[in-house]
């Protein structure tokens, strides 16, 4: 049995058939090249939330927002006020625990910062 990446050309972009027809069935590899391999383009961070994929807080804040109003409709059967996600919403963004060096560049705060380090010493 061969792994994936020995059945495929060196040039990354095509199927080795010979390989394939050597240790599969002929269903199986017509099956197989069927299958397209992606292009050998360089990987990249990025945030998918955005178009530019740039991280932000407020595209966090977004996807968290939708997830817990997808949540609370999910368990409750209706959607409550705006309001009332929202309050809970900020209480459980800012009660996050979050290393010290994010809390200073991301959330522009000291007091944060001490109060995640006070926290993960009890």
């Amino acid at each position: 049995m061969q792994k994936v990446p020995k059945l495929i050309n060196d040039d990354g972009r095509s199927w080795n058939i010979q390989k394939l027809n050597s240790n599969l069935s002929s269903m199986e590899v017509n099956e197989i090249l069927k299958i397209p391999l992606g292009r050998l383009d360089q990987d990249l961070w990025a945030w998918g939330e955005e178009r530019h994929g740039i991280y932000t807080v407020k595209s966090a804040y977004r996807v968290l927002a939708k997830q817990f109003r997808a949540e609370s409709q999910h368990h409750q059967g209706v959607a409550q006020s705006s309001t009332i996600e929202e309050n809970k919403l900020w209480k459980k963004l800012w009660s996050l625990l979050i290393p010290c060096r994010w809390a200073r560049h991301d959330i522009g705060s000291d007091v944060e910062c001490k109060n995640t380090r006070r926290r993960n010493q009890n």
